[in-house]
């Protein structure tokens, strides 16, 4: 019943209510919704840059006037954009996987790794030794 009463007291001062449920939703009822959209946008002065990436491709990202622009984007296409068409952004190479042994290799010498897998393969050989069936 409040809602009903609500829209004859919207019909009798002469105004239509443009969304939510607040009495400041109340607009002439001659405006239309993109007019009014179009004046609460209208506050905020842009600026447009213009991103290339490696693979050609360009767009524009807008941004607000006084807004500080970054030198690169992400593209569509996940390659950094920048905005010189000439030379866009070099793709970084992505970190190769190394396995264990090579990182061994980079901290001890051959000889190192040599003395420790001999140690290793004796105390194995003693430990069988102790127990043929290998059970501990």
């Amino acid at each position: 019943m409040r809602g009903r009463r609500l829209t004859f007291a919207m019909e009798a001062i002469g105004g239509v209510r443009a969304g939510g449920s607040s009495p400041a939703g109340f607009v002439d009822p001659g405006a239309q919704r993109s007019d009014i959209a179009d004046a609460q946008r209208q506050g905020v002065e842009r600026q447009g840059v213009v991103y290339w990436c490696a693979a050609g491709h360009s767009y524009c990202v807008t941004f607000a006037a006084d807004a500080s622009v970054p030198a690169t984007w992400e593209c569509r296409c996940g390659l950094p954009a920048g905005q010189d068409p000439d030379h866009p952004p070099v793709v970084a190479e992505p970190a190769v996987y190394r396995t264990p042994l090579e990182y061994l290799h980079e901290r001890r010498s051959d000889a190192d790794l040599d003395t420790i897998l001999d140690e290793a393969l004796q105390a194995v050989a003693a430990a069988r030794r102790r127990d043929p069936t290998g059970r501990q």
